[in-house]
């Protein structure tokens, strides 16, 4: 029922096999001769995308004589009574299970907007079974992409859309009013307690769960007219989500140990906001052109759509998106190294470039400052000030975050159109120093996790996730800086008091999968000069000039 008015009724209950497919009411079973009767009947229905308070459920009860009595005419049903379920109560589903009263004559003005079991003093008496007793049981259940179900999440995303301007102050959560200058503070709470929900909920919205706090990672916002810098603890919350995933004995991992969601939120999902490219291509009234939607569940790209994206991110150039790579780039020899040891081939890995430009995103409301952060400076820099347990899960699952430095960077040079800028002008200094502290950070870890000699695996999948990590910024950044990160980390394991084998194998696996990029022989040879170069497949100004700032040490100390 929308209302109380017997128009009111929806066509929302799924029907039977034999019959239409949805009707407005629906008649249980009833075990036969029993004064407590068992209605065994499951209903299944399809809710409304936009509820109200007067949505409720609503229950007539009658009783059935099996026999016809003499000179008895017409049906053989005797009314008793209504009871009733409201939909929501304070904008959530009401799920679980319950045991409702049953009035036993016409139900009072306004019912559905209260519970049978709290009717107010003021509405007129109702005569109730059994002195207002619970009788009726009944449970409820809700499969929703809507709805979350949980506290947490529910209070996260209805602070975060007070944040973008879609309330009003002050705002109601439940039975709490929270006035304009203790959103703030509610926020921070809200992100500190995200980890604590259920994990069911938390996999159903994971992908929205991460895009809103990397969006409060990126952008200050704007609160009571002063600006909020949310990102540290919206980072903290992040590692905490992966932490918890990881952890979780019921999600499944694929061969590196890495967590699928996680995986498929980094090769699917993310992507940066729109760029100022893509705000210029706006409509006259302001509105970005029709698109496809970004997620399943708001629209469907075609087949043919998926399985174009799928082919050319496969043919794809790892350093040069415009230049197809042949379908037989894998290494062999590495392909065979990591496959024993149960790792992916680079071929197979998800730091692919992705056009989003292709997709754009709505931009937000008027409540965030025009100095937007770049994500992957950002992201970089709260890696680095990181403190305590986060930081050490942080570079625990250093892999998630380095896929997503990786992607990041690269929808960054897309989005800005940096493919033909000099390398070294692709990213700023700041960002380079974070990243070299980073690198430095995550190989003090792995030095320290094969001096104690525990937790080896651990090392060596920390290990791997680095080398791919460098692997991409190959293709990315200055090849000259990448190739000093390389010799650090050499010095750095080289220092390290560790078994003489132990550390071959790390640094050999290391420099396997570097020497696996597409374009390692071409950066490695000598050249005496500059005329007699061969053209680079990437020619970058920057990379030619590199070869020369190396080839001392890079030439005569890893060929």
């Amino acid at each position: 029922m929308s209302g109380e008015d017997p128009s009111c009724v929806l066509p929302v209950i799924f029907g039977k096999s034999n019959g239409p497919e949805f009707v407005q009411e629906v008649y249980t079973p009833v075990t036969y001769h029993n004064k407590s009767p068992d209605f065994y009947e499951e209903v299944k229905i399809a809710l409304p995308a936009r509820l109200t308070e007067r949505h409720h459920l609503l229950f007539t009860f009658y009783h059935i004589s099996c026999q016809q009595k003499q000179n008895q005419t017409g049906a053989s049903e005797t009314f008793i009574g209504f009871s009733w379920l409201p939909i929501l109560s304070c904008d959530r589903l009401q799920t679980g299970q319950y045991c409702l009263p049953i009035a036993l004559d016409r139900l009072p003005v306004n019912y559905s907007l209260h519970s049978p079991e709290k009717i107010p003093p003021q509405v007129p008496p109702v005569k109730w079974m059994e002195s207002h007793k619970g009788v009726f049981n009944l449970e409820i259940q809700a499969v929703s992409s809507v709805h979350t179900q949980d506290n947490h999440l529910e209070r996260f995303f209805t602070l975060c859309h007070a944040l973008e301007g879609g309330a009003t102050f002050p705002l109601r959560i439940r039975e709490e009013k929270i006035p304009e200058n203790k959103l703030e503070h509610e926020l921070k709470l809200s992100i500190i307690s995200l980890p604590s929900s259920r994990l069911e909920p938390l996999v159903l919205y994971l992908h929205l769960v991460l895009d809103q706090l990397f969006t409060l990672i990126m952008q200050p916002m704007v609160i009571a007219g002063q600006i909020a810098n949310l990102a540290q603890i919206a980072f903290e919350s992040v590692v905490s989500i992966v932490n918890s995933l990881h952890n979780s004995q019921e999600l499944a991992r694929d061969q590196q140990g890495r967590n699928g969601l996680l995986a498929t939120y980094l090769y699917w999902v993310f992507r940066l906001a729109d760029s100022p490219r893509d705000l210029l291509n706006t409509g006259p009234d302001g509105v970005l052109p029709p698109t496809e939607g970004r997620y399943s569940t708001m629209g469907r790209a075609s087949a043919t759509t998926v399985g174009a994206m799928l082919l050319q991110s496969r043919l794809r150039s790892s350093s040069n998106p415009d230049i197809p790579a042949p379908h037989s780039a894998e290494d062999t020899e590495v392909k065979n190294i990591l496959s024993a040891k149960g790792y992916n081939n680079p071929g197979c890995r998800m730091s692919t470039y992705v056009d989003s430009s292709s997709h754009p995103q709505r931009s937000t409301g008027g409540t965030r400052p025009s100095n937007r952060k770049q994500f992957h400076e950002e992201l970089a820099l709260q890696m680095v000030v990181s403190t305590g347990v986060c930081r050490e899960n942080a570079y625990k699952y250093a892999w998630f975050f380095f896929e997503l430095l990786v992607k990041s960077m690269a929808q960054h040079v897309s989005q800005l159109e940096k493919q033909n800028v000099p390398r070294r002008s692709r990213f700023s200094d700041r960002f380079k120093d974070d990243i070299t502290t980073i690198v430095s950070v995550v190989t003090a870890e792995i030095g320290t996790i094969l001096v104690k000699q525990k937790e080896m695996e651990q090392a060596e999948k920390v290990n791997i996730s680095l080398a791919f990590f460098l692997y991409d910024l190959l293709s990315l950044m200055d090849r000259g800086f990448v190739f000093i990160l390389v010799k650090n980390y050499c010095n750095q394991m080289s220092a390290k008091s560790i078994s003489m084998p132990t550390m071959i194998g790390i640094r050999l696996e290391f420099l396997r999968i570097l020497c696996s990029h597409e374009h390692y022989l071409n950066l490695s040879l000598y050249f005496s000069s500059p005329a007699s170069e061969p053209a680079s497949p990437c020619p970058s100004i920057s990379s030619q000039v590199s070869l020369h700032e190396l080839v001392d040490w890079f030439g005569t100390g890893f060929m």
